[in-house]
């Protein structure tokens, strides 16, 4: 699943595009930047129907690709698909367990690949019910809340400068603005990253929506970036009068924005069908048939139909195959209870 994922996202694309997401008050958009050849900003929001038990699973992912390392874009698009790919399964799990698995998933990837030479920012919510949704960041891409009279940052960018400023509090010239822009931490660090959630706020439902966004919009006036914001009509204008201005501004970084209004649930059946994955980025979709009705289940091993039982006594004990077997799959590290998948088929829907 990563690796057709991973494929659809790496397609040729326009420099520029919005769009809004069927089903959801949501819309995603970016512009490439006007120095650079290729958009290195990955942005999709995903949206999982796992059958008539399993609560549907939403996911908004924004990743921005570190262009002074190796393969910027690459890193973007590898860690969105591990993230999005390792969210399904474990239909119990809660949200902030899921994405915290999720994010170690796309950091372990991408670290595995380039050893620290290549690397992206990460931010991403996770909602899964009314009352279970998470939210996490690495990097200096940024999650604000939108309420109806106020835009609020809810992540504090790991950059030089703000560790700078959090050890020396007193002394705030110590935070050169030259330090803004290196990063302490990233996804493909491996084991030195510190994921932190964010806190979202507990009338997250009903009262707010929000704005994820890479750094190519925050060269934008604050106050600009609130009165766009809170004056737009709909979650595509947000995303197309944000990465317009951010053009005209001439971004020297590129500029992608999710934009998630209120309220989060959706209003509409995004996938017409159980066990089907739906992606959405800025310029079109994938819908994916998740074909293993107990895929992310626990499974008793059973014993090979070519097999009779009374010539094999000790049946029960037979071996499974790995996960890893299968392609398609994903895996994460097992805590001590059985994580046996079944084969995940797939047809491309669209």
């Amino acid at each position: 699943l990563r690796d057709e994922i991973f494929a659809w996202l790496s397609r040729h694309l326009p420099e520029r595009g919005a769009q809004a997401v069927d089903g959801l008050p949501a819309a995603i958009g970016t512009s490439i930047s006007t120095t650079r050849a290729e958009n290195q900003d990955c942005a999709v929001v995903l949206h999982y129907v796992g059958g008539p038990t399993t609560p549907p699973l939403t996911s908004l992912i924004l990743c921005d690709g570190i262009g002074g390392m190796l393969d910027g874009g690459v890193c973007a698009r590898l860690a969105a698909a591990t993230f999005a790919a390792s969210l399904l399964g474990r239909k119990f799990e809660k949200a902030a367990q899921r994405i915290l698995r999720a994010a170690h998933a796309a950091n372990d990837k991408i670290f595995t690949v380039y050893h620290e030479h290549g690397g992206t920012t990460l931010s991403s919510i996770v909602i899964q019910d009314d009352n279970d949704c998470a939210a996490i960041n690495v990097g200096d891409s940024r999650i604000y809340r939108i309420a109806s009279d106020r835009l609020t940052q809810l992540t504090t960018d790991d950059t030089l400068a703000n560790q700078i400023q959090h050890l020396r509090p007193d002394q705030p010239t110590h935070a050169n603005p030259a330090f803004g822009k290196q990063l302490t931490q990233f996804i493909g660090m491996g084991r030195d990253v510190q994921f932190r959630l964010v806190d979202l706020g507990s009338d997250s439902f009903d009262r707010t929506g929000f704005l994820l966004t890479s750094d190519g919009i925050h060269h934008l006036n604050q106050d600009s970036l609130r009165d766009v914001t809170l004056c737009a009509p709909s979650s595509l204008e947000v995303v197309k009068r944000l990465t317009t201005l951010a053009k005209w501004g001439k971004s020297t970084d590129d500029a992608t924005v999710i934009s998630i209004g209120k309220p989060l649930r959706p209003d509409a059946a995004p996938t017409k069908s159980s066990n089907q994955l739906a992606i959405w980025d800025s310029h079109s979709s994938l819908h994916v048939l998740l074909d293993a009705a107990s895929w992310g289940k626990e499974k008793r091993a059973k014993a090979p139909k070519r097999r009779p039982r009374h010539n094999r006594p000790d049946e029960s004990r037979t071996e499974s195959r790995h996960p890893d077997s299968h392609p398609g799959t994903t895996t994460a590290p097992s805590h001590g209870k059985s994580d046996k998948r079944e084969p995940l088929q797939m047809e491309i829907l669209g």
